[in-house]
């Protein structure tokens, strides 16, 4: 994408601009987009002129990994990749063994994970009956062709999603990576792959994250009689809450539950005496009565919920809100509305709460 024009953008800023409405600071996010988009011919120059941007004042670097320069030291890599192609393998083995500590695969590998670019284009690249072909076109290539044009036009070539963090680590080496939950599983896949290319592989830190609280919803949530903390249970917990303080009546039959238990304890400890093959129709018995109270406590539950439909509903909503789909905001929350809202300074109030070393989830109130 990077070597693509930046034509049709302007269309696309227009649009986003009209998402952001009226808000505060949309103009600064405008003004932003269009000077990035009057700096760039290419897509890469784009989102280098908008990250710098937002980010420079902070200490950014930006590679383009396009460089030419950069693809030729990543040739001994590629190549490998090419002849031997060990990763589809590796990636395999890590996915399985992940599975057991409850890591759902993140990136499918091929047999060969690199692209082979040309204008406009960027195909995979497969191996078929002794021929190097290109993925939707009618290019194919020996070993010897494709390694030569390997040594000679590397910047055609191009790592894919499996094959990325090696070429990443290999030209830039870091002491530790730090991610989100989705990354980090990802990176982890990596690790028989860096072992292999005998690339050195980075510490894995889960990066901080945080939810972000309006006045209106926090206002919401105490006329309900909960706090903000209730919300990070699961939905069905909030409401059980909710219940528990605003019934007059408590709806809960733990205690008759144990009532129950001890005596048909009690009554089984005298079958027993009297014919032990009774005791165990005494406890089916007690089970089938605890299993009619666990009903009724169910039936009492629901008729309450069903007087309190809409305080139910807010609740639902005030969960989906924090918690969208039942993921944190940042898998759906775009950067820029809160931005929109509170300005670029907002950052650098944020960015004091941000600790990846510490392992916390930050909760903003606005």
């Amino acid at each position: 994408m990077g070597r693509f024009s930046v034509e049709g953008l302007e269309d696309i800023i227009r649009k986003f601009s009209e998402l952001l409405g009226n808000r505060t600071h949309a103009g600064e996010i405008r003004d932003l987009l269009q000077q990035s988009l009057h700096s760039a011919a290419e897509y890469n120059d784009f989102v280098f002129h908008m990250l710098n941007r937002i980010f420079g004042r902070y200490g950014l670097i930006v590679f383009n990994m396009d460089d030419p320069e950069l693809k030729k030291r990543f040739i001994p890599i590629m190549e490998k990749e090419l002849l031997e192609r060990p990763s589809e393998k590796l990636v395999w083995e890590t996915q399985e063994a992940l599975l057991q500590f409850q890591f759902k695969p993140q990136a499918y590998p091929r047999d060969i994970n690199l692209f082979y670019m040309q204008p406009q284009s960027r195909e995979r690249i497969y191996f078929e009956k002794g021929m190097y072909h290109i993925n939707n076109t009618t290019l194919s290539f020996t070993e010897t062709e494709i390694i030569g044009m390997l040594h000679t036009q590397p910047e055609n070539f191009s790592p894919n999603v499996v094959l990325r963090p090696l070429y990443q680590e290999y030209i830039l080496p870091n002491i530790a990576y730090i991610g989100g939950g989705g990354e980090n599983a990802y990176w982890l896949e990596r690790k028989r792959q860096f072992a292999f290319f005998n690339v050195f592989f980075p510490v894995i830190i889960r990066r901080n994250s945080a939810m972000i609280i309006a006045g209106g919803q926090l206002k919401q949530m105490h006329k309900l009689g909960l706090e903000w903390s209730d919300f990070l249970l699961e939905e069905n917990k909030i409401i059980t809450r909710y219940l528990e303080k605003s019934s007059d009546t408590d709806f809960h039959l733990n205690q008759e539950i144990a009532d129950f238990q001890q005596i048909f304890s009690t009554i089984a400890g005298k079958a027993r005496n009297i014919d032990p093959t009774l005791e165990q129709y005494v406890l089916g018995e007690g089970a089938k009565t605890l299993k009619s109270i666990e009903h009724i406590e169910a039936r009492l539950k629901k008729t309450l919920k069903q007087k309190e439909e809409t305080a139910l509903q807010q609740i639902h909503s005030l969960k989906e809100k924090l918690f969208p789909h039942n993921n944190l905001q940042e898998r759906s929350e775009n950067f820029f509305q809160y931005i929109a809202m509170y300005g670029f300074d907002w950052m650098d109030e944020l960015l004091p709460y941000f600790d990846p070393m510490k392992r916390e989830f930050s909760v903003f109130f606005v």
